[in-house]
């Protein structure tokens, strides 16, 4: 027979855990917890239905994923330029299609190590992007010279 509930030792030790791992986490994203709830951010994705708002939100997730990965960024909006078409492959790019497709924009690092700074970024389709961040470039030649050899 199952219990219905947990013994008393049981939830002691469960709350135990819980406030141990609220606080270790607590402490490693002090900083990032803080730019999430900022009035920036707050007020950027509330204007996410405009243009601006849209980069606006953009530019500060990215400057959150640069502090988590520790990569520099000095990246501003004018930076941000969304092209009607993925550079790469050629797509449409749709935006705030309310969670990411492959015809999503992405921010692609041309070489990953120099981070989010100016001249080293690129927006491009998701797919273009998950493509270039998953293959080298051996492997994209194999894969063409493999593709025209069987004719598709």
């Amino acid at each position: 027979m199952v219990r219905a509930t947990a013994s008393l030792e049981e939830k002691a030790r469960a709350s135990a855990y819980n406030a141990a791992w609220k606080a270790r986490h607590r402490a490693a994203n002090t900083d990032i917890g803080k730019k999430l709830r900022s009035k920036e951010t707050r007020a950027a994705f509330l204007r996410a239905g405009t243009g601006e708002g849209y980069r606006l939100l953009w530019l500060n997730n990215t400057k959150l994923r640069a502090k988590r990965k520790g990569v520099p960024f000095d990246i501003t909006l004018e930076d941000l330029e969304f092209p009607d078409v993925c550079p790469v492959l050629g797509i449409p790019l749709i935006a705030r299609a309310g969670k990411f497709h492959d015809n999503s924009p992405s921010i692609d690092r041309i070489v990953p190590e120099k981070g989010y700074v100016k001249g080293n970024v690129q927006i491009m389709s998701y797919r273009a992007n998950r493509i270039k961040c998953h293959a080298s470039l051996d492997e994209l030649r194999r894969i063409v010279a493999f593709m025209e050899r069987e004719g598709l």
